[in-house]
């Protein structure tokens, strides 16, 4: 390996993933790896419609999920993750991060919430703390309409408001028994959501896949770039590839939606650029003042990434526009 491989590999945060099909649909982990330009490297342990405890107690459920040609491995077989939990988090290499998610309706009802925090307290938190990853809780979304149940949770900005309460409730569970280092993190994809509900509500209707909870590819995307911004302290670059081709974003995805499903569209230039600002904007703090070591940035400095960032999306805007990336809507 020569000098400037290594000194690529050496660069790489190691991120591993715990979750669901909220993470699993459309490869959120896998896209994330391209918009870092493989900055990053990445595992994780998915099982669907899992809560934090039933996927410690079952382990990975995705071998028929992932059983695809872009899961395939030369030899044979196939990329579907860690067997469990306990198996992901003892990786000898350890982590940098550990993204996590809960079952959607589990951190907006008390008795659900209860037992995850639990959970997080017995289980998941001693695995983490030996293998020196810092937690990101990644705060999830209200659905599109009322689905599987969730009648009850109120409408758009309720159930959005009981996800970020649960999810605190989460964050200050893992903060007392976790070091400096390894204080947790939240990634606020339910306020993104609701920012774009907020000022798109169309394009906030075409983050959804058609069932109303799960993500279009744009969804997944907004969801990647809002992983981005909190665990690397910046949003990602958009390369000129991707401004040309947004479908090619999802060229390595093991899985996108059930493949019995019609294809959904694949976000525009245009909402490439949006919602990689809507992360920003949300995760504020995070994104412009923090490295991705997790020190503070002086405000000059800070001030000037966020300058560096917007003038790279103003450009790519430009450029699309010169070159006529973007369809008018019908």
């Amino acid at each position: 390996m020569s000098g400037y491989q290594e000194s690529q590999q050496s660069r790489k945060k190691r991120i591993c993933f715990i979750g669901n099909s909220i993470l699993y649909f459309n490869d959120c982990p896998r896209l994330l790896e391209v918009l870092s330009d493989d900055e990053i490297e990445q595992d994780s342990c998915f099982r669907g419609g899992t809560s934090f405890k039933t996927l410690f107690e079952h382990g990975n459920g995705m071998r028929d999920k992932f059983a695809t040609s872009n899961a395939q491995r030369p030899d044979g077989s196939y990329d579907i993750g860690a067997p469990s939990v306990k198996a992901l988090l003892q990786d000898p290499k350890g982590w940098d991060f550990v993204v996590m998610i809960d079952y959607t309706q589990g951190p907006a009802r008390e008795t659900s919430r209860e037992e995850s925090r639990r959970c997080l307290l017995e289980c998941h938190a001693p695995l983490i703390l030996a293998s020196g990853a810092r937690p990101v809780l990644l705060a999830s979304h209200a659905y599109r309409a009322h689905a599987k149940g969730s009648d009850d949770l109120g409408d758009h900005r309720e159930f959005t408001k009981r996800l970020v309460e649960g999810y605190e409730v989460y964050r200050k569970t893992l903060a007392d028994v976790m070091p400096e280092s390894q204080q947790p993190l939240v990634a606020p994809l339910g306020r993104a959501f609701s920012m774009v509900h907020d000022e798109k509500p169309q394009l906030w209707r075409d983050l959804f896949h058609t069932d109303d909870f799960h993500f279009s590819p744009a969804g997944t995307y907004l969801e990647a770039c809002v992983i981005h911004c909190t665990v690397m302290g910046r949003p990602p670059m958009l390369s000129s590839r991707a401004m040309e081709d947004p479908s090619s974003l999802f060229d390595r995805a093991r899985r996108m939606q059930p493949p019995e499903h019609e294809p959904l569209r694949k976000p525009s230039p245009e909402e490439l650029v949006y919602l990689r600002e809507v992360a920003m904007r949300i995760c504020g703090t995070n994104a412009v003042l923090e490295n991705a070591g997790g020190q503070k940035r002086d405000a000059s400095e800070a001030g000037m990434a966020h300058r560096e960032h917007a003038d790279h999306a103003a450009s790519l805007l430009t450029h699309c526009r010169i070159h006529g990336y973007f369809r008018k809507k019908k």
